[in-house]
């Protein structure tokens, strides 16, 4: 059903919009309500069909759709309430459909962030690397790891900055909470170790805590003592004890108070 203002300015839907039934609007129309969730295919094709149209309030299926409406109608100012991406917020999808705002780059404050971006850039299996991180905070976390790593239309981009990837990892967390205290890095840190034996995987990963944590230690050493260790082993050695064993070059060997009981 159509309903027309009296001054022919504003036009309201109050049905459901086919595509074989969008209609031409008089020019004088400038604003239009859609009382119903329609596809993006039809929106677009109705919006292309009445270019005199200035406003317009719809509701979206997800925040794509809302991301791809403003990119191609940047001239119509859109009101929707409703809409919601399990993983990605609004900002995360006006980025990748804005590249000319740029990303910082790399981090210079802290380690642990200068760490998830160096991954970020090495690890190709992005699976791998969010893996960690979710199943720190979430017991759901093989489905949040295998969701984000594949993202709609290389939205990857925009998680590439530590910050940026902390607002999504925390938005699951259960229980709740707000921020990562160094606790939480040191369990991350077990789980990228026990969660793959592969040498070229765990090679990326030790290399960049050696770059990111300035430990100055033989990354091949490493990797040698590393892949000897028990599954036991690799979920309670003590970061710390890890990093001065890095530092040492593995000189003196591991005991039992370098590791969580």
């Amino acid at each position: 059903m159509l309903k027309y203002s009296q001054t022919l300015k504003t036009v309201t839907f109050t049905g459901f919009l086919e595509q074989s039934e969008i209609l031409i609007l008089p020019q004088s129309v400038t604003t239009v309500h859609l009382n119903q969730r329609y596809s993006l295919k039809t929106i677009i094709v109705f919006l292309e069909q009445n270019p005199f149209i200035r406003e317009v309030t719809v509701e979206f299926w997800n925040l794509y759709d809302f991301s791809s409406i403003l990119r191609l109608f940047p001239h119509i100012k859109f009101n929707s309430s409703h809409y919601h991406d399990p993983l990605f917020d609004f900002k995360h999808f006006y980025g990748y459909f804005h590249p000319e705002i740029k990303q910082p780059g790399i981090s210079f404050s802290e380690p642990d962030h200068i760490l998830y971006e160096l991954l970020f850039q090495r690890l190709t299996d992005k699976y791998k690397l969010f893996r960690p991180y979710f199943k720190l905070v979430t017991n759901h976390f093989e489905h949040y790891s295998k969701k984000l790593s594949t993202p709609p239309h290389s939205m990857m981009d925009q998680i590439s900055v530590f910050d940026e990837f902390l607002q999504v990892l925390l938005k699951f967390s259960d229980p709740k909470i707000y921020y990562l205290q160094a606790s939480h890095f040191d369990r991350v840190f077990n789980y990228q170790l026990a969660q793959c034996a592969d040498s070229e995987y765990l090679r990326i990963v030790l290399s960049s805590y050696d770059e990111a944590f300035q430990l100055g230690g033989n990354v091949d050493q490493a990797v040698t003592q590393v892949k000897g260790m028990t599954q036991v082993k690799l979920q309670t050695i003590k970061r710390q004890s890890y990093f001065n064993a890095c530092k040492q070059n593995w000189s003196t060997p591991l005991t039992p108070e370098d590791f969580i009981p």
